[in-house]
């Protein structure tokens, strides 16, 4: 039963590595029209950073993609049995002003993992650690920022015996 589960959850993985392969591709192509993110109608970039044709389709993938997002964060959490509370990413985003609390450079709303400059919820005390999943508890990161700081966590010191002689 147990291996079944993990070859779902593998052929699952799979899948979404594919399709962010191809997102990946696409985008990044040298030749590709930029299009909008929403509609994906060809765009004009005036800004090389720019994703949407217009306000309206920026505000509405916004919105998708904040309530796609909620759902999977305190997941992880609820199965050690700690303290949940519901919020959501946006909710976070715009408490902090979308600024990462790490760096302090503002969080482009547009970009989308698996874009280092993306926007994640930081967990101040690690869950891996104790830590509850609170709205005091989280804040607004960079990916890059965020994974930084994951691979720096402070790991506790045993203390050294004296060597009798």
């Amino acid at each position: 039963m147990d291996w079944e589960k993990q070859l779902e959850l593998e052929a699952k993985q799979a899948e979404r590595d594919r399709r962010l392969n191809e997102e990946f591709d696409r985008v990044m192509a040298p030749d590709a029209t930029p299009v909008c993110r929403e509609c994906q109608r060809p765009i004009e970039r005036t800004d090389p950073s720019q994703r949407f044709c217009g306000e309206a389709c920026k505000e509405k993938y916004l919105k998708r993609k904040a309530a796609r997002l909620n759902t999977r964060g305190d997941q992880r959490v609820k199965a050690t049995g700690r303290v949940v509370e519901k919020f959501t990413r946006l909710e976070i985003f715009e408490r902090d002003n979308w600024t990462c609390k790490i760096c302090g450079e503002p969080i482009d709303p547009a970009l989308e993992y698996p874009d280092l400059m993306s926007g994640t919820l930081d967990h101040i005390v690690r869950v891996s650690l104790g830590g509850p999943h609170t709205r005091f508890n989280v804040r607004a990161a960079h990916l890059k920022c965020n994974l930084k700081r994951r691979r720096v966590v402070e790991k506790p010191r045993r203390k050294r015996r004296k060597r009798e002689a």
